[in-house]
This record gives structure tokens, sequence and C-alpha cells, in this order.
């Protein structure tokens, strides 16, 4: 059987991209996320819900580590114009959420964005192979500025 050589590449790259985000397999739905091994849980007694308001409170510093997560984690599946059209996120099924369409965007809350980049689409019935990013819980003003960078591919109707 052949495979196409832009198919190895996106399987490559996806591959490359969950062994970055640091896979673990100690729950029954795979979550990925963190710099090391162990599991990816939130510790007891921090609170699931976001603690800070969308778009409030954080630094120039915190929307610059924003932007870069965005290129290094989201824009590989997501694409770097938010279409969904990512390198990594051509060999995989289902494709990648394009961010710019403005019926899902509307359909959306910023805290549920910031849910599903924090603990990866598995755990709230999306694609598993969306990564868990718990390397966000100890920084919740770059992943309100990450929620607020995908807001921004939003479609004007």
């Amino acid at each position: 059987m052949k495979t196409s050589l832009p198919r190895l590449v996106a399987v490559f790259a996806a591959s490359a991209l969950l062994a970055l985000a640091g896979c673990s397999g100690d729950d029954p739905a795979p979550k990925t996320g963190g710099t090391g091994g162990g599991s990816t849980k939130e510790p007891e007694g921090k609170a699931d819900a976001p603690k800070l308001i969308p778009g409030k409170k954080y630094s120039r510093a915190d929307r610059k580590s924003a932007a870069k997560e965005m290129k290094l984690l989201c824009a590989t599946c997501h694409g770097a114009t938010g279409l969904g059209n990512g390198p990594a996120g051509a060999g995989l099924n289902p494709k990648p959420r394009n961010w710019t369409d403005a019926k899902w965007q509307e359909s959306v809350t910023d805290e549920h964005l910031f849910k599903i980049i924090k603990e990866g689409g598995a755990k709230h019935g999306l694609s598993p192979q969306m990564a868990a990013n718990v390397n966000f819980r100890d920084r919740p003003a770059v992943l309100w500025a990450l929620v607020d960078l995908v807001r921004k591919f939003k479609a004007k109707k």
C-alpha cells in the first residue's frame, strides 16, 4: 500500500504535536499536557471554573505568550488563519474546528473555549484528538488571552 508524502507529513506532524504536548495514559480518555509524565488531573481543591474575565486583567506578556502558544500548539491543526487547515490537521478525522465560522463562534461561550483548550476535546464530547493543555493550569491569564485570539478569527457577517 502506497502512502502519499503529504499524508505522511501530516501524520508525522500530528504525532510530533502530541508528543510535544506530553502524552499521559492515566485516564480512560487519554489526555496530554504538561512537561512530564504522570497524571494530568487538576489537584483537588482547585476550581474548574475560569478565574479571570476574558479580555481583562492580563498583561502584554500574557498576550505575547498566548500568541506563541497559538503558533506552537493551535495553528499546527487549526491553521494560521483559523480555517482548520493546519498541516497536522490534514490527517485528522474529524477535521479541526474552523474558527472563522461565525455561527460556531456565536454558539460557544468564552468559558467553554477556556475549558476545551485546557481540558481537551474528549472531556467535552468533542474529538479526542484535541489534546488537553494542562500546561495552562497555573497560567489562566495566558489561556484567557488565547481564548481572545480564537475569538479574533470570527468572520464578519
